[in-house]
């Protein structure tokens, strides 16, 4: 049962930490355990684990706080017990597997639109933005997915683009990954509702990849292109610049 996993992340012997965590966090694959995990005290073990100077524990505890996070009311309970700071902590850390739970955790809490605003206090943005570069498409992929949900946020929109993401988004709009791809456009669908933002979106060469994207097979990446292509035309004097980098006929297409 749960209880008995919960109590073993209390051990005092690092693998059987790992593996309680591991457990739990296969658990937390299931709706009901979510809930479960969470009313049996689970939460304040699972996120001390986090600050564990053993990095497979840390990948434990921030996958199991990824697959609590996907329960609406787990996302504010968790920010609530503090596990935003330490999960902003691993990020960068120099482990794959470590980069990638950390920044998925962050992607699921950032569902939440208070956790959009802590998750930017707690200083996420710079190293999310750090891991746009990774050689590993996993790590990549949650930290995109991290920005373009904290990118719903008005205030955050400004935030990324001033520390500095625009030229990776645009560059993983060429991603040979479609998931990463999708997800780029949809980022930048978001950013360019600010005027600013699409003015720099233009000026960074984000416009000829996403006519690229006009063309792509896969309906949810023309979606997110076409949504961007209107955010950016949406503010005026970016529609003939649209028209003259070839915009034009795509869309018409569609």
């Amino acid at each position: 049962g749960i209880p008995p996993l919960i109590g073993l992340l209390r051990s005092f012997d690092p693998k059987m930490q790992e593996q309680a965590c591991a457990a739990l966090r296969y658990c937390a694959e299931n709706a009901d355990n979510q809930v479960n995990i969470v009313q049996d005290g689970g939460l304040p073990p699972i996120i001390g684990l986090l600050r564990s100077g053993d990095h497979k524990i840390q990948a434990q505890a921030a996958g199991a706080i990824r697959n609590l996070a996907l329960n609406v009311e787990n996302k504010v309970r968790i920010a609530q017990e503090g596990a935003i700071q330490p999960l902003v902590s691993l990020l960068c850390f120099s482990n794959d597997d470590v980069d990638e739970q950390a920044a998925g955790a962050l992607w699921n809490l950032s569902m939440n639109s208070d956790n959009r605003i802590r998750v930017v206090q707690s200083g996420a943005l710079h190293p999310c933005i750090t891991l746009l570069r990774s050689s590993e498409r996993r790590v990549q992929e949650q930290s995109l997915g991290c920005i373009r949900d904290l990118s719903v946020n008005p205030d955050n929109k400004v935030r990324v683009v001033q520390e500095g993401g625009l030229p990776h988004i645009i560059a993983l709009l060429r991603s040979r990954e479609e998931s990463i791809r999708e997800l780029a456009g949809w980022t930048l669908r978001n950013l360019a509702v600010n005027a600013e933002n699409s003015a720099r979106i233009l000026e960074e060469g984000g416009v000829p990849p996403l006519v690229q994207l006009l063309r792509s097979p896969a309906k949810r990446i023309q979606e997110n292109a076409c949504l961007a292509m209107r955010n950016i035309t949406g503010n005026g004097p970016n529609e003939l610049k649209i028209v003259m980098e070839g915009g034009l006929p795509p869309l018409i297409a569609l």
